[in-house]
Formats: structure tokens, C-alpha cells, sequence
């Protein structure tokens, strides 16, 4: 069973520190508040990840209401398992969707997510509003990292056009776009075009999902003329939400994770 995780934006431990050391941790209200409403209890085991996706296990001694603190004993660095590196581009959708579909590939794997402005995006955000729902995205990739035992939160931006959304995948070794309209590559080609392509055995990809209404022509023509590779799903239409998380997955396990040890 998988230990209770919890993030903390600092570097909390000395270097040197040995098994069997006890430490007074600073916590930050959010963390203390999910510790205390965890209740754990005297010598139950832990994990801590720092700021630099370090995790640490510890056993619970007490917390220390005064300090907003816990008191540990330091037990070994935590496994840190790397998953393949994957950055999904996520038309915004409206409501509880766009909540769901980071939530949910969050869980899964997903390394970077980009919120995606495009053509036919319903939602309409300024600055402050895009800033305001960036924040609670991370606080939702944050809370489902936990729960599902990852050692990073995925990085999660403020939403961006298309323009904005190739240039921050610039660092990306291909790009997949998935249309409903496509009767083109499958996924497993495309994957098998970007390793060619790029001569590496774990290619990170871009994966584009579009919102409610799907991408335009012209902006498929425009990810085509960027070097994207545009790919079926199949027969079936799949809502936003549940595009981005079975593309997602599939192409995880494509690369790898996801429990494929091919």
C-alpha cells in the first residue's frame, strides 16, 4: 500500500542527515491541516517531497500545533520512480471537465500539462481570472500527485494560444495531435515516427487534445505545418475530458509506463 505523500516547496532536510535522526519539519497551514485531518498516528511512515521532487520517508512522531511543525524520524530516501516524459496540451473546457481531465492524467503520468485557448474554447479568461485558474489547477495536480504516489507535480502553465502552446513545446521531440476528423497514423505509428525521427528510444511528445468543439482545420493545418503528426482515436467521438485522459494513457504505455514492461 502506498505510503501518505505529501509536497512542501522547500528543501527540508540537511544533507548529512542519517536514519534514525529526528527532525522538526515547518509546515506549510495547507499541509499541516491535511496531516492533522490524515490523523496519523505514533511511528506511521510517510513520504515528504521537497521542491526539487525529492521524496523522503519519515516516521510520524507528533505535530506540533505551536510551531505548525511535525515532528519526525528521518528512515530512508523514498523511491523515485521516472515515468516516460509526456506533456499533454489540454483544450480548456468549462465546469468540472478541464478539473477532471488534469486530475485524471495527473494520476496516470502526465509530466507537463498546457492549458489550450483555441478557436473553439467556450471559456473566456483575462489575466487575473487565467492566473486564479491556474492556481487552483496546480492545487487540484497537487492533491491527485499525492494521492497517487508520484514524486512531482506536473508543471501546469497559464493557459496560452496556439503560437504560445508550439513554442512552449519547443523542447518536445514530436508533436501528436488527435482529430476526430483524422483517418490517418494511429498513435502507435506516430510514437514509432518521433523515435525515428528523433533517435531516441523515450521521446517526449506533445500531445494535443482539443476542447468541446474540437480543433478547426485551419489549426490542424497549422500544427501539421509545425511537424505535428495528426491521429485517430477511432470510430467512436470522446469528449474532451476523456479524450485527453485515454490518449494520454495509451500513449504512456506506448512509451513504456503504465505497467508496459515490453
Amino acid at each position: 500500500m502506498s505510503l501518505p505523500r505529501f509536497f512542501i516547496d522547500a528543501a527540508f532536510l540537511h544533507p548529512s542527515a542519517a536514519a534514525g535522526d529526528e527532525c522538526v519539519i515547518p509546515l506549510p497551514a495547507s499541509v499541516y491541516q491535511h496531516m492533522r485531518t490524515r490523523r496519523l498516528q505514533a511511528d506511521e511512515h510517510f513520504v515528504l517531497v521537497d521542491q526539487g521532487n525529492v521524496a523522503l520517508e519519515f516516521a510520524f512522531v507528533e505535530l506540533l500545533a505551536a510551531e505548525q511543525a511535525v515532528a519526525t524520524q528521518f528512515i530512508a530516501r523514498a523511491p523515485s520512480p521516472a515515468g516516460p516524459p509526456l506533456t499533454l496540451v489540454q483544450g480548456v473546457s468549462k465546469g468540472e471537465r478541464m478539473e477532471q481531465a488534469i486530475r485524471q492524467t495527473t494520476e496516470i503520468g502526465v509530466t507537463r500539462i498546457i492549458p489550450l485557448l483555441s478557436e473553439r474554447v467556450i471559456v473566456r479568461l483575462g489575466q487575473d481570472d487565467a492566473r486564479k485558474k491556474r492556481d487552483r489547477w496546480h492545487r487540484i495536480a497537487r492533491s491527485a500527485a499525492e494521492q497517487a504516489g508520484r514524486n512531482a507535480v506536473p508543471q501546469l502553465t497559464l493557459p496560452v494560444d496556439l503560437e504560445g502552446s508550439l513554442a512552449a513545446c519547443a523542447d518536445c521531440d514530436g508533436i501528436i495531435c488527435a482529430w476526430e476528423e483524422s483517418s490517418e497514423a494511429s498513435l502507435h505509428t506516430a510514437v514509432e515516427a518521433i523515435r525515428s525521427r528523433s533517435n531516441k528510444p523515450l521521446p517526449h511528445i506533445a500531445l494535443y487534445i482539443g476542447p468541446e468543439g474540437g480543433f478547426s482545420g485551419s489549426e490542424v493545418e497549422r500544427l501539421r505545418a509545425a511537424g505535428a503528426l495528426v491521429v485517430s482515436l477511432g470510430p467512436t467521438i470522446l469528449r474532451t475530458e476523456t479524450a485527453g485522459l485515454v490518449a494520454s494513457a495509451l500513449l504512456l504505455h506506448e512509451l513504456g509506463g503504465l505497467g508496459n514492461r515490453a
